[in-house]
């Protein structure tokens, strides 16, 4: 199946929200990490082809930096020292194709 993603879902795929202090905002956080994380697990499996816009690096950054003003008093900053972008691949594609 093809599908476009979101940055979004890439951010929660990445963060558990498990470290989240406020317990509505980790409870909805976990629910959609848990979401995305399948897509993402399958995406890697194979099962998917992904196409994403080619500022979705930038679109993740932004995201990240909108999480740490909006929640500086209930997310852990050390959430996202672990992120890697090592297991995407960027490649350009044929719009004829899709």
């Amino acid at each position: 199946m093809k599908l476009s993603l979101d940055a979004n879902v890439f951010i929660y795929a990445y963060i558990t929200g498990e470290n989240i202090k406020n317990e509505r905002r980790r409870k909805e956080w976990v629910q959609l990490h848990e979401k995305a994380d399948v897509l993402y697990t399958d995406v890697l499996k194979g099962k998917h082809v992904v196409i994403i816009p080619s500022v979705i690096v930038a679109e993740v950054c932004a995201v990240i930096s909108r999480l740490l003003r909006a929640f500086e008093s209930y997310v852990d900053v050390r959430l996202f020292k672990d992120m890697s972008l090592d297991d995407i691949k960027l490649m350009p594609i044929d719009v004829r194709l899709v």
